[in-house]
């Protein structure tokens, strides 16, 4: 969206009115103006996602651990969602690419499905736990329809939502907002999309087809897989940017997405750094959970890493992205788990952290290999490998 000028005249009009009328009409204005702005784009989808919000809003707050009934109905609302999300980003996708006329059906996908999906569980849960207790209709709709942060995040807790958000306009909020989205578009249009996408059309070429690869030299094919991870990082960070930016404009202080991973000096500690606001809810609501059910935490951390994957697509690729960062962060932890019980302290040195970081890096775009080659298949990612290790022609 924010590549469109209609986002941006949108963002414009709209603040001046919010901060123009009284603050008691403030959400119920944001709401409903994001709502009208996010269904002129997708208007069947986001009128079939509204339909969801209202019953969440009417189901979850009546719903405890110490009511079975209201409880099993909240579960099956949410097992329903779930069904909901996984028929049109999987079933859809797959009736799309095995279908050669055109079905339509790619205009049907709800715009923003997955973060929706996942604001909304974690609205039940927390409700049925009475841990939210604001019942403003407002105030939620304006957390569920924000359009800055609707389609790509980051995913806002809603007591956070709440809590960080300031009343009055000050000349920082401005300052604050600018200077963010500022970051984001150099980041975004600069940085990525003049700078690095020109290196990577220079080794593959502007078409970038699976032929491309096959002809790259072994530096070639490191320098493509390293600009390839960076112009993911620069394109995902920068809208997270926009979108903090674009939210504090009206006062609100949404939750950091990134905080520089490509820095980590370890995978364990990239994945604290990374989409940091996905990895908190799932560590919440799938992690935690698994290891108090398994008392096996390398196991919860493979389901965690193939959920993530196959949360991007149901594709191989993405499956075994998901397990290659599931083995690395397992082996990260027992690596460290050694360190302790030895008390190997020479590796705590300024040039073990540098080399840290360079290996997390590489570990981090070698295993992006599989989500880059992901519509060329498991044939695509093993022909980049191959070519990163000198084999083949």
């Amino acid at each position: 969206m924010i590549q469109t000028v209609e986002f941006w005249v949108v963002l414009v009009a709209v603040l001046i009115v919010f901060w123009a009328i009284p603050s008691k009409y403030r959400y119920g204005f944001l709401a409903v103006s994001s709502f009208s702005f996010l269904a002129t784009i997708a208007p069947m989808s986001v009128c079939a996602l509204l339909g969801w919000t209202l019953l969440f809003y009417s189901v979850a707050p009546h719903a405890s651990v110490d009511d079975r009934g209201t409880y099993r109905l909240l579960w099956s609302i949410i097992l329903a969602l779930l069904g909901f999300l996984a028929a049109f980003k999987y079933l859809v996708p797959a009736i799309i690419e095995n279908t050669a006329e055109d079905t339509g059906l790619q205009y049907v996908i709800p715009l923003g499905i997955s973060y929706y999906t996942f604001k909304l569980i974690h609205y039940a849960i927390e409700s049925s736990r009475g841990k939210i207790t604001d019942r403003s209709l407002d105030k939620f709709l304006c957390y569920m329809y924000l359009f800055p942060i609707f389609t790509a995040g980051p995913i806002e807790r809603y007591d956070h939502f709440l809590n960080e958000q300031e009343k009055v306009w000050h000349h920082h909020l401005a300052v604050e907002g600018v200077t963010r989205i500022a970051h984001g578009l150099i980041k975004k249009l600069v940085i990525s999309g003049i700078i690095l996408v020109t290196l990577r059309n220079a080794i593959v070429g502007t078409s970038g087809d699976i032929g491309s690869f096959a002809n790259l030299t072994v530096l070639e094919a490191w320098v493509f897989v390293y600009v390839a991870f960076l112009i993911s990082y620069l394109d995902f960070s920068a809208y997270s940017d926009i979108a903090i930016g674009c939210s504090r404009l009206f006062g609100f202080r949404i939750a950091e997405n990134f905080n520089f991973p490509i820095f980590a000096p370890s995978i364990s500690n990239f994945w604290s750094r990374w989409h940091m606001t996905l990895v908190s809810w799932i560590q919440t609501y799938i992690y935690l959970p698994l290891v108090g059910l398994t008392r096996k935490p390398a196991l919860a951390t493979l389901v965690v890493f193939i959920t993530i994957g196959l949360w991007h697509a149901a594709s191989l690729n993405w499956l075994l992205w998901g397990v290659c960062h599931a083995v690395g962060v397992s082996v990260n932890q027992a690596w460290a788990r050694y360190r302790r019980k030895k008390k190997l302290k020479q590796f705590n040195g300024l040039w073990w952290r540098f080399c840290g970081i360079f290996m997390t890096f590489s570990f981090a775009s070698v295993a992006y290999v599989f989500a880059e080659t992901a519509d060329y298949g498991l044939s695509g990612a093993g022909l980049v490998f191959s070519r990163l290790l000198g084999l083949g022609t």
